[in-house]
């Protein structure tokens, strides 16, 4: 049976100086915990480059993942969505490359 494996490369692009020190790891913790990629949206290993934005909150209000499947780019923009990053700052747009791999 195959299981799906969530590796993520955090490759945060512009972090800000202000930003605690710790937030790769708190945004790692974060996408492992709130992001769940079912089989049957991915049928080999792929990387998955995700723009995203938040809000004064933290909360997501933009998330573009980019990928030719449009089954899991609609999946992953959804559920990325409904994460929160208070640890970053506001309306600056970071990316992350996650390594979805089947395992």
């Amino acid at each position: 049976m195959k299981k799906l494996s969530l590796i993520i490369a955090i490759c945060i692009c512009g972090l800000v100086a202000k930003a605690n020190v710790k937030t790769p790891n708190v945004i790692s913790n974060e996408i492992l915990e709130g992001i769940k990629i079912e089989k049957q949206f991915i049928n080999q290993n792929q990387k998955v480059e995700i723009l995203f934005t938040t809000n004064l909150n933290g909360d997501v209000n933009f998330a573009l993942a980019k990928t030719n499947n449009s089954n899991l780019k609609q999946e992953l923009e959804k559920q990325f969505s409904l994460l929160n990053f208070k640890a970053l700052k506001s309306e600056t747009v970071y990316s992350i490359v996650l390594n979805i791999k089947l395992i």
